[in-house]
C-alpha cells in the first residue's frame, strides 16, 4: 500500500492492550461478566455529570 511508510512504527497500543486483556481474561475467566455487571450499576446522569468530575 502506498500509504503505509515503512520508516514509521506501527500504534502498538490497540494490539497491547489486546494482548493485555486476553492474558487477563486466561488468568481470569470471570473478569468480563465482573466487569460487565459493574458497569450495569453505573448510572448514566451521574456519570456524566460534568461539575461532579471537572478537572
Amino acid at each position: 500500500c502506498p500509504a503505509m511508510r515503512f520508516d514509521v512504527k506501527m500504534p502498538h497500543a490497540r494490539a497491547s492492550m489486546k494482548e493485555m486483556l486476553s492474558k487477563m481474561e486466561k488468568d481470569y475467566p470471570s473478569l468480563f461478566t465482573s466487569l460487565n455487571a459493574a458497569f450495569k450499576n453505573i448510572s448514566q446522569e451521574s456519570f456524566f455529570d460534568k461539575e461532579k468530575f471537572s478537572l
